[in-house]
């Protein structure tokens, strides 16, 4: 009877198993009723690709008459890959791509980029973009407040605040980003709201934001539009860029802004590390833009021509005690002296001259 009793004991084991497996995986994982999910790989305009929850206990959903809007949330489940075609536009309210999920444009065509605009969080467990290659995936950073993180790989082509709806932008980067470009506009991360607004961007400690150059000429970072605006216009776009954690500009930090208005000023502040391989601060108009390295903070610049501009007027630096500038460049090395940032005394490293 013992032995009888086992063998049936077995028999039964793996199906209560599978039956306990089945069960729980028709529950929700964060949805709510009116959520997209995906059902299946495919287009994000294809609506046979999502499915709109219906309820979460058990999970269930109904067919998508319409792709998401901006005030949708969207989560791209786990095996699933959603691509986003160049000439649509794409929103959403927050973004989760769930681990072994992907979200990609499937195109590296110079100039071709696709923008996702998001006003709430992104989650990206899974992979955003097509790493560890180039792809076209753009992000606008249009809401109040918004973070990035996850624990997965998150390799887009820019990223920038693109909405007059919202005055001000509060983006928080907690996950690595790599941000490619490879076209003739060449800034991957800064404000490009029509209209007078703010983009604050903080980068956090444990997290690096690396702006790579996929092309000539790339690898930039701008607050005040593609280029710091040095040349005159009508648009007044400030914000102060906290970096916490480790941001690498592998092409040009422009400092610099034409803003009139103080209320657009343009502030870096480095608690953490930043290495660019140039730095253009060129004078500003009468809004200004400072640049603060505290104490322990580290501000690295590796290009041979470490300063391509460099004016006081309407700029302010302030290099904290305990703070490091270094100047890296292999060779010899173009630096500034004190009196170039203001008759300022900073504490300035010497890399390999």
């Amino acid at each position: 009877m013992t032995k009888i009793y086992k063998s049936r004991f077995f028999f039964f084991k793996p199906r209560a198993f599978l039956f306990v497996f089945l069960f729980i995986s028709q529950f929700s994982f964060g949805q709510v009723i009116g959520d997209y999910i995906s059902l299946s790989s495919g287009a994000w305009s294809t609506l046979s690709t999502w499915g709109v929850v219906t309820g979460t206990g058990p999970l269930t959903w109904g067919p998508a008459g319409v792709m998401p809007s901006a005030g949708n949330d969207v989560y791209v489940r786990t095996g699933h890959t959603v691509t986003i075609a160049f000439g649509t536009s794409y929103f959403c309210t927050n973004l989760t791509v769930e681990a072994g999920a992907k979200l990609y444009s499937f195109n590296v065509t110079a100039g071709q980029n696709t923008y996702v605009s998001f006003t709430g969080n992104i989650l990206c467990n899974g992979t955003i973009g097509n790493s560890p290659g180039y792809d076209n995936i753009c992000f606008n950073s249009n809401g109040a407040n918004s973070t990035i993180s996850g624990s997965g790989t998150f390799d887009a082509s820019r990223l920038r605040k693109n909405s007059a709806s919202i005055a001000t932008t509060n983006l928080t980067i907690n996950m690595n980003v790599n941000l490619w470009f490879q076209s003739s506009s060449t800034t991957q991360l800064y404000n490009n709201c029509p209209t007078a607004s703010i983009f604050n961007v903080t980068v956090g400690p444990s997290a690096t934001l690396n702006l790579l150059q996929s092309g000539p000429n790339t690898g930039h970072a701008s607050i005040d539009g593609i280029s710091g605006a040095f040349l005159p216009n009508t648009i007044e776009l400030g914000g102060t860029w906290t970096i916490n954690g480790t941001m690498i500009i592998s092409g040009s930090l422009y400092l610099g802004t034409d803003n009139a208005n103080a209320t657009y000023k343009c502030n870096w502040i480095i608690n953490g590390l930043v290495t660019a391989n140039e730095i253009v601060a060129g004078a500003s108009g009468l809004g200004g833009s400072s640049m603060t390295v505290n104490s322990g903070g580290k501000l690295e610049i590796s290009g041979v021509n470490a300063w391509s501009a460099l004016s006081p007027t309407n700029n302010a630096f302030n290099f904290v005690s305990g703070s490091t500038v270094e100047y890296s460049a292999v060779g010899a090395q173009t630096v500034r002296v004190a009196s170039e940032f203001g008759g300022i005394t900073a504490p300035f490293q010497y890399g390999n001259l």
